[in-house]
């Protein structure tokens, strides 16, 4: 468990527009804590309630596209289950500066909002025949509002992140839907999967700058 926490707020910007490229920062340090930066972008949007508002659009996207660009950035591309891959434009956004799906993920969420009847569709995109990505899709399955609820109030002694794991392991091994996606794919179902496929590609991307950051330091000798 991490051994200390500190939060730095930082917030700033137009009081008309709800982007602004001014960050909440959480820090979190301890035995085991790997040394990364993981950044929650707003999702990207079509269209917004007020037509004033409509500049937006672009700025969010601008936002996201900030942050994509970086070589040194893993994309997860994370999109509902339910929802369309056609429609969803991260998917475009990642292509455009990850041509080669080298730094891509997909991570399919909310797998228990599909119909029963209706797990082929996911199946064969964590399979690779659908949606193809060079790293592929992955399927998890985090607590929903009430489960968290309940997890605030559980056992002391059981931290609420293996609870959420419980939780999961339990929807892709007896869930009807669930139960489908782990036969035919089980290597890409679970949060576990997924962090360990994060860690192999942080991994590689470490040993491939290694010597930028080598040449970069003798230069500056």
């Amino acid at each position: 468990e991490p051994r200390s926490r500190s939060k730095e707020v930082r917030l700033s910007g137009d009081a008309h527009t709800f982007v602004s490229a001014n960050v909440v920062c959480v820090n979190i340090a301890g035995d085991g804590c790997p040394d990364l930066s993981l950044v929650d972008l707003p999702g990207l949007i079509q269209s917004t309630e007020n037509k004033d508002d409509e500049g937006d659009i672009g700025r969010v996207e601008e936002l996201v596209r900030s942050y994509l660009a970086s070589s040194e950035t893993v994309i997860l591309q994370c999109i509902a289950s339910d929802e369309d891959l056609e429609n969803q434009s991260i998917r475009k956004l990642a292509r455009d500066v990850d041509p080669e799906g080298k730094r891509s993920i997909g991570v399919l969420t909310k797998p228990d909002k599909v119909d029963i009847g209706c797990e082929d569709a996911i199946v064969s995109i964590l399979k690779g025949e659908k949606y193809p990505l060079a790293q592929g899709y992955y399927v998890v399955r985090t607590p929903k509002q009430d489960e968290l609820n309940k997890l605030k109030e559980s056992d002391a002694n059981v931290s609420a992140f293996e609870e959420a794991r419980s939780i999961e392991n339990d929807f892709f091994h007896f869930h009807e839907v669930g139960r489908v996606f782990y036969q035919h794919a089980p290597e890409r179902c679970g949060s576990a999967k997924l962090l360990y496929k994060l860690s192999s590609m942080l991994q590689t991307m470490i040993d491939e700058h290694i010597p930028v950051i080598k040449a970069k330091a003798e230069m500056s000798l």
